[in-house]
């Protein structure tokens, strides 16, 4: 306040309200914020996307004579946009953006990802929502084990960030013309994970009784039908757990929406075998976090106590010197089950160290 006192003390009330315009956080600043009926507060979600100077993310733009490297162009989202059109193309652009890292060291992918959902009521997206909605349920869950912020204190999969996206694009398209799209693509098994994300994302909106639901009650029971379908096809043909990798979402969503004696019973099946107990601990990571240690990775005790003997496992998990022939995500998983086995509380580990096992 007194820096701001200091340097606008002397300015025209033309220059002040100018600058009040430019940057809206300087209304609750000093002298500044008197006599601002005129405006409201933004926020910064919507200066982003309005690519505002006043927005941190682009701000130095403003002192630069090119988009910075970690940014997305118009021209360049405009151009990714075009290719809904060839759905492999689409796929592959992203792929190459989830490539490009930032320099706070996440990806391109998620400025994108931003961009879609910021702008999905825009007329540009609205007139290519069923393409893109085409194109994001395309073989999409390869982006799956990247990890992205999410506002304060929260991180997710992208996958779960796309299906927030699908909804919001389905909310542009006729009622009828979402079920259809959606029970179209839901046979896409490289897709499981975003489809399952989306429709239980979908159930939601019927929990929590939401008056205009973006399909029907009949709808959203036949599509979860086709996906219970599809889990016990990929479940019987090893599919389940050698492709799918967030093999804790689909296992939750087959016992809520199945019989959790069928899920368990495969379980109980496939980790007869060490490499498939080993895969299987690895595919039910799940991500938390703490004030501690920030972003970690975790295994949900209530639920994984439910279909394994924990002292049992971490036995077995010993008895493979885990410490020793594991490495990375495996490895994290086999500590977090061990350090279950000894106390309930210690669930998670650090997603920062995980480079450094």
């Amino acid at each position: 306040t007194e820096f701001h006192n200091q340097h606008t003390e002397n300015l025209p009330p033309k220059i002040k309200r100018l600058l009040k315009i430019i940057f809206p956080e300087l209304n609750a600043v000093g002298e500044l914020a008197l006599g601002n009926d005129d405006f409201h507060y933004s926020n910064e979600a919507e200066w982003k996307n309005e690519k505002r100077i006043c927005s941190p993310e682009y701000c130095e733009t403003y002192f630069q004579l090119n988009v910075p490297l970690d940014s997305i162009s118009e021209r360049e989202f405009l151009e990714i946009l075009e290719l809904t059109n060839e759905k492999e193309k689409f796929k592959n652009c992203l792929l190459e953006l989830q490539g490009k890292k930032r320099s706070d060291g996440f990806s391109k992918l998620s400025v994108l990802l931003n961009l879609i959902s910021n702008r999905a009521k825009t007329q540009t997206l609205k007139n290519k929502s069923e393409d893109l909605i085409r194109c994001l349920l395309f073989e999409i869950d390869e982006l799956s084990e990247e990890i992205e912020p999410v506002g304060f204190a929260r991180m997710q999969r992208n996958y779960e960030t796309i299906a927030l996206i699908i909804i919001q694009l389905l909310n542009n398209l006729e009622e009828q013309q979402r079920f259809n799209l959606l029970l179209q693509l839901s046979a896409d098994k490289l897709s499981i994970v975003t489809l399952a994300r989306t429709i239980n994302a979908l159930q939601w909106e019927h929990d929590g009784n939401q008056q205009n639901t973006t399909i029907s009650p009949e709808e959203l029971n036949r599509l979860k039908g086709i996906i219970v379908a599809s889990i016990r096809a990929m479940a019987e043909n090893g599919e389940l757990l050698n492709t799918v990798p967030d093999l804790y979402l689909i296992l939750l969503l087959w016992k809520s929406w199945a019989s959790v004696d069928e899920m368990k019973s495969w379980v109980d099946r496939i980790i007869v075998d060490d490499d498939n107990l080993v895969m299987f601990l690895r595919k039910n990571l799940g991500l938390g976090w703490n004030s501690v240690q920030g972003g970690v990775y975790r295994i949900d005790y209530g639920y994984i106590s439910e279909i394994l003997d924990i002292p049992q496992t971490a036995e077995r998990l010993e008895r493979l010197n885990y410490e020793e022939n594991l490495t990375g995500l495996h490895k994290v998983a086999a500590r977090i089950i061990t350090n279950l086995n000894k106390s309930p509380r210690k669930d998670s580990f650090p997603i920062t160290e995980v480079r450094s096992i």
